[in-house]
């Protein structure tokens, strides 16, 4: 009597065939999430391809297991396997190089009182609609010593007065731009040595000033770069270009934050970790993401940043506040050796 086949012999095909497809596709996005080493802002396509190169790879990485799983003796499926988690690997690993200006943690005194660190708040409001009473129990609940506000106008900041502000903050700069364009630095502290960065530099506004933390004069930097869209792709990378020479040309401790329509999938930001004025803080493409394209939609880009030189971060996170689409991000930062 003939030997009838095993039925899963017959699917065999069928398997092998969806799991080549499933490593074609996994190829597919291992290249596309490869072109956050392309240094090129000529049009919106490669920024916004390289603002998705960490979905890219993640989602080659969970079709190239699918394949294995589907075809476990297929080689194909294997080479797509190992190629995704080295892609995977390399994303998490080569990261910025490290800043030269960076201070481990450990190097902040443990004992460090309350004056002798600060923490500082960046928050895109999205044209002053973030709810100012909640983002203010947010800050006061972290024991915020700076507020860096983008696109918030003078409006925005009377709101937060209202809800508490000013007896918070009693020092500020508010720009006299409006809608995208404003920005704001609140403290706790005076701010001294103001800076407004000409609108030929940065198109939304931009302020620096030093504030003290303990015995050390701290250089804060409020940014805003443009979106690499509508055809300011150019403009979106030389703002970016500026700040690493603002960072080059200024010395001693800085932090600079904000929302930077970027991330460390694109080469212009992480060259803010890497070039003569190294800041630490870029992370990797697998950053926490910060910016949602709709306020209930979970984010899904890390946008907004805390970058810093010469501190110690002593602790960071993010927090949502109705109203934005962008999370508040924060840093806990101290001089080295201070205490």
């Amino acid at each position: 009597m003939p030997r009838l086949p095993h039925p899963s012999s017959s699917r065999r095909p069928i398997r092998r065939a969806l799991a080549n497809c499933a490593s074609l596709i996994s190829a597919i996005g291992v290249l596309l999430s490869l072109v956050r080493f392309v240094d090129s802002a000529g049009s919106w396509i490669v920024p916004t391809l390289q603002a998705g190169a960490p979905w890219a790879a993640g989602a080659a990485a969970a079709v190239a297991v699918g394949s294995v799983l589907l075809a476990p003796r297929a080689r194909i499926a294997w080479v797509c396997a190992l190629v995704s988690a080295a892609n995977i690997g390399a994303a998490l690993i080569l990261v910025a190089p490290a800043a030269s200006g960076a201070v481990a943690p450990g190097e902040a005194a443990t004992g460090a009182a309350a004056a002798d660190r600060a923490t500082v708040v960046s928050f895109n409001a999205l044209y002053g609609n973030g709810d100012p009473a909640e983002l203010l129990a947010e800050a006061q609940a972290l024991d915020a010593d700076v507020l860096l506000l983008l696109e918030a106008d003078r409006d925005y900041v009377a709101r937060l007065d209202a809800a508490g502000a000013a007896q918070r903050f009693p020092f500020r700069l508010v720009s006299d731009a409006s809608g995208g364009a404003a920005t704001a630095m609140l403290s706790a502290t005076p701010l001294d040595e103001v800076e407004l960065a000409p609108e030929d530099e940065m198109r939304f506004a931009s302020w620096a000033a030093d504030v003290r933390i303990g015995d050390e004069k701290v250089r804060v930097r409020a940014v805003h770069p443009v979106p690499p869209l509508d055809g300011r792709s150019e403009v979106w990378r030389d703002e970016i270009g500026t700040l690493d020479t603002w960072a080059a040309s200024t010395t001693g401790p800085l932090v600079v934050a904000g929302d930077f329509n970027a991330s460390a999938a694109h080469p212009a930001f992480r060259g803010l970790c890497a070039g003569p004025g190294a800041l630490a803080g870029c992370g990797s493409i697998f950053a926490p993401p910060t910016w949602a394209p709709r306020e209930w939609i979970p984010p899904v880009l890390p946008l907004d940043h805390v970058l810093t030189r010469e501190l110690a971060v002593l602790d960071r996170g993010a927090f949502r506040v109705s109203g934005s689409d962008h999370r508040a991000v924060w840093a806990t930062v101290a001089p080295a050796g201070q205490g």
